[in-house]
């Protein structure tokens, strides 16, 4: 069962969005603007916050100039550590709301995704993860190949279960329960899998995010966001 939320959790009814970035001066532009565009329902607090992973470029003067969300502002923490695991541990500590979204820095979302999901967790207590169906987005015709790769590039949809285990998700999007996150992450044993560090394409940490939080025995749901 899904830990119930308490007053000590200090957690507000909303979403927070975790953008981890190392030097993304060239793709963050749309991914911040996309989630300045997002449409909200009233009554739930929304916030976004960028991990400044070591950028050595101007990743992080493209995301002010990229975000004009009136009154709500683009948080930017720091970590120092090099790492995509690392960037994730230091957004989701900084996280202030019950809902939680990972979004690449070169993402761009669903105007709705952030609204579905908070729709979905708020009125479906025993669902603990969600994903998306993810769609390429190019500058040029895609090669033929590419419909045969589209997992490979986590593009298209994981609907059907894995053979062998049914909680695989891209990471792409990918939105948890705060407090879940927090539990699995935050406690031993270490996660095998820490992401891509600096130039060293370490991948599959998302794939054991969703197993952690998987075996933690709630439910997954995936969905693809309105337009």
């Amino acid at each position: 069962m899904i830990p119930t939320m308490n007053k000590s959790d200090l957690l507000d009814e909303g979403v927070s969005v975790i953008v981890c970035c190392h030097n993304s001066s060239e793709v963050i532009g749309p991914t911040v603007d996309a989630l300045s565009r997002q449409i909200l329902s009233k009554g739930y607090r929304y916030e976004v916050i960028l991990v400044d992973n070591q950028c050595r470029d101007d990743t992080v003067q493209v995301a002010k100039q990229a975000w004009f969300m009136g009154p709500r502002r683009l948080k930017i923490i720091q970590e120092r550590r090099l790492g995509l695991m690392h960037a994730r541990l230091a957004g989701l500590r900084a996280a202030s709301c019950r809902y939680l979204i990972f979004v690449d820095d070169d993402n761009i979302l669903s105007s709705k995704w952030v609204d579905n999901v908070y729709n979905i967790f708020s009125h479906q207590p025993d669902v603990g993860l969600i994903g998306g169906r993810n769609l390429p987005l190019t500058d040029r015709p895609a090669p033929e190949w590419f419909p045969k790769f589209y997992g490979v590039y986590a593009c298209g949809s994981r609907i059907k279960p894995s053979r062998k285990r049914g909680f695989k998700l891209f990471g792409a999007g990918i939105a948890f329960r705060t407090t879940i996150l927090r539990k699995v992450m935050f406690n031993p044993p270490a996660f095998f899998l820490v992401g891509h560090t600096g130039k060293a394409l370490k991948r599959g940490d998302d794939t054991e995010m969703a197993a952690a939080v998987a075996v933690s025995d709630v439910k997954r749901l995936r969905r693809r966001a309105k337009k």
